[in-house]
């Protein structure tokens, strides 16, 4: 008597629609394998996200850089034909440690490291992937609480549109921060204490900043010779930088907020507003445009028990642990801070993405 054949709804689940699901699903669709992935937000993008104002200029909320060194993002983006430009850097930087001094003016002593952004903010990366998957590839307000392996396969299971759903895969990738998965998803069987623990130990990048965007007519700055380039011991901003868009059509800062997080936005937004003031000069007082993002209050980027933690310098990922498959070599993790190369980064993302994807065409 001969076996039937196993059915599965998909060749690959993918767990998250952000820069390294979508490029997870990007390489294996190029492979002709059937692919779905299940996002908890109600759009693409997780970590990255842009903004727009009323002139359609879009600024991020989420990672905006990378640099010359990082070839994948550079491929990647080349493949997709989208535009970079080079991050404004002339001029001098201010450096603020008293709230009735004014900010000191500093040429730098280090040459500054070119880095790049996207025309059109990050998220340009994120509508151009989507674009080259078919529209019942990615699955909105899809959130996975359950990865089981047994029949040879996967079963994933959660809530989608708040509805059960269920579907049989052969591998999955799990592409959220590791930190948050062991609160979202339950194996079964459980994962090892060891990987268990390797994912609880892996900071989440961005998982704890809070970033804000203030929109001016003109980058006024730039005529007084500064390059937007801000540090401040005062506050609550502790680091500003040139936000402006690429077609210079209005002026922008971005800056990473340190303190004030618990206070009305309007309250925080007017000292934020005082502080481009009390650096930058007058000009700052009626901005066009003002967002902000806490990602520390993001469900589907940080866990409510994890603690804020701020790091001092660039945390070290690629813990061996994660790059291994677990559930008989059927799931797969890939998110930025699971890559050995450029970890944390959209470069890193993008690498991982395609190191998993090489492994599943090769096991196939």
């Amino acid at each position: 008597m001969t076996k039937k054949p196993l059915l599965f709804d998909c060749d690959v689940s993918i767990i998250g629609a952000g820069l390294s699901g979508l490029a997870s699903a990007y390489y294996l669709r190029e492979s002709g394998i059937n692919v779905k992935i299940f996002e908890a937000r109600n759009r693409a993008g997780g970590r990255i996200l842009s903004v727009s104002d009323k002139k359609e200029s879009y600024f991020d909320l989420g990672p905006a850089w990378f640099w010359p060194h990082q070839i994948n993002i550079q491929e990647m983006i080349s493949e997709l034909d989208i535009k970079y430009f080079e991050q404004y850097e002339k001029g001098h930087f201010l450096f603020e440690n008293d709230i009735n001094k004014n900010a000191s003016r500093h040429l730098p002593k280090w040459e500054m490291p070119v880095s790049y952004r996207i025309k059109g903010g990050t998220s340009e990366l994120i509508n151009k992937l989507a674009d080259k998957l078919t529209p019942e590839t990615v699955n909105l307000n899809s959130i996975v609480t359950q990865i089981e392996s047994r029949d040879g396969g996967l079963y994933i299971s959660g809530l989608k549109d708040n509805k059960d759903f269920r579907i049989k895969t052969k591998y999955a990738i799990v592409t959220l921060p590791p930190a948050l998965i062991p609160t979202q998803i339950n194996f079964l069987p459980r994962l090892s204490s060891k990987v268990t623990r390797a994912m609880e130990d892996t900071h989440t990048w961005m998982g704890h900043a809070m970033k804000v965007v203030i929109v001016y007519e003109k980058p006024f700055w730039r005529n007084k010779g500064l390059s937007g380039m801000g540090m401040s011991y005062v506050g609550p901003v502790q680091q500003f930088h040139d936000a402006t868009p690429y077609d210079e059509k209005v002026g922008a800062l971005f800056g990473w907020i340190g303190s004030l997080r618990e206070e009305k936005k309007d309250e925080r937004k007017q000292k934020i507003i005082d502080q481009v003031v009390r650096m930058f000069g007058d000009k700052g007082e009626k901005p066009l445009f003002y967002d902000e993002l806490d990602w520390s209050k993001e469900n589907f980027t940080s866990h409510e028990n994890e603690k804020i933690k701020f790091v001092s310098e660039h945390p070290n990922y690629g813990n061996p642990t994660l790059l291994e498959p677990q559930m008989s070599e059927r799931l797969f993790f890939a998110s930025t801070e699971v890559s050995p190369i450029s970890g944390g980064y959209l470069d890193g993302a993008i690498y991982i993405a395609e190191q998993v994807s090489k492994k599943i065409l090769n096991m196939i």
